[in-house]
């Protein structure tokens, strides 16, 4: 009997040893990982540039004492922004001017998924002529800032990302250069090995970014004078005998110094209309979705109108809603903006051919192609 124990106890023994080997050559757990972001390195494909803007972020909320700058991330010592200031003097390198930005993660993989958490961020600058070591800041800190401002991106992002999200959807270039306690050299082919296999796309990334496919758009309204009922025309019309009812609705809006328009003192011309909405693609469907209308009024800029105060405009034209105009796109139109990024004159019929007939992550190479 004491035999046939010892016999299943060497076998369980024998199981879990197994199964240790096994879990430990398939993952791990929480092992430090060391992220390096070159801002050279960075294309405009991605959509966004966080070494660029990162590092422009992060100096304002150190300027305005919202977050604490540290001097490695062991936190040992805090630097103020004077004691900054007086690195970027001696290192004749600025904050904002950070060619490097390295990420700090701890990393739970296993066949199935890869999680990380993000630590903290240090930031330095180096040229051929100089190196500047600026410290770190704490990811915990910085979170409640990161995830509610939104990082400049072109027209490839969709609209409205978070430096969080950002941050999190790993879309950026980065070259592991420290992997547990083993360094690696970002020239080094290993880096790259592991990089690929850990991101292979057989992985669910925790916590992983939905891609959105949606863009904040601006437009105007081109009149078509070839057709007999052009919504453009007809709404500009609708839109132009409302303000002329009430001169006093146009004052309390931003129009009491209104210039003349040389047609008649007392008209109000409807000299611009811009229009801002929010796109979404699902599939072969747009959905649009109004954020607000701009008047200009004898060339001047009223108020931003938001969707709720359009709707108090109370306004038909041919028995639609200003809205019902808008969303169904029966005229022409002419985009000024995309993703709050002014669009050239010169190229806004390709942004326009792009964003109807190309992949939305790939907008600005569809221009580029096109011009070229």
């Amino acid at each position: 009997m004491h035999f046939f124990k010892q016999h299943i106890l060497k076998k369980v023994l024998c199981i879990s040893l197994l199964f240790l080997v096994k879990t430990n050559m398939f993952g791990y757990i929480d092992k430090a990982v060391l992220l390096h972001i070159r801002i050279s390195n960075q294309h405009d494909t991605i959509g966004f540039n966080l070494a660029q803007d990162l590092p422009n972020f992060i100096y304002e909320q150190l300027k305005n004492n919202k977050l604490t700058l540290w001097d490695s991330p062991k936190k040992k010592t805090k630097i103020n922004f004077l004691a900054l200031q007086q690195i970027e003097k001696s290192s004749t390198a600025n904050f904002i001017n950070c060619s490097d930005i390295f990420i700090h993660e701890f990393w739970t993989c296993n066949k199935k998924t890869l999680s990380f958490v993000i630590a903290g961020f240090s930031f330095a600058f180096k040229s051929e002529q100089n190196f500047a070591l600026f410290g770190f800041i704490d990811a915990q800190e910085a979170f409640a800032f990161l995830s509610k401002n939104n990082i400049p991106v072109n027209a490839n992002a969709p609209a409205d990302i978070s430096y969080w999200e950002a941050i999190n959807s790993k879309r950026f270039l980065f070259t592991i250069v420290q992997f547990g306690k083993k360094t690696l050299n970002k020239t080094d082919t290993q880096a790259a090995q592991l990089k690929q296999k850990i991101f292979n796309r057989k992985r669910t990334i925790i916590p992983s970014t939905p891609w959105e496919q949606s863009k904040n758009i601006g437009y105007e309204l081109i009149d078509n004078l070839s057709i007999d009922k052009d919504w453009s025309i007809d709404l500009k019309k609708g839109l132009e005998e409302f303000i002329n009812k009430d001169r006093f609705w146009v004052n309390e809006h931003g129009g009491k110094n209104l210039s003349d328009t040389n047609n008649y003192r007392t008209y109000l011309a409807l000299t611009g209309l811009q229009i801002y909405e929010t796109w979404q693609k699902r599939g072969n469907i747009v959905f649009y979705n109004i954020d607000s209308i701009i008047l200009y009024v004898n060339n001047q800029k009223l108020s931003t109108f938001n969707n709720e105060d359009i709707e108090k405009f109370n306004l038909t034209v041919r028995f639609k809603t200003i809205a019902d105009v808008l969303k169904e796109k029966e005229f022409q139109l002419n985009i000024i903006t995309i993703n709050q990024i002014p669009i050239p004159p010169n190229e806004r019929a390709a942004y326009k051919k792009a964003l109807e007939n190309y992949k939305w992550t790939q907008i600005t190479l569809y221009v580029k192609y096109t011009n070229n």
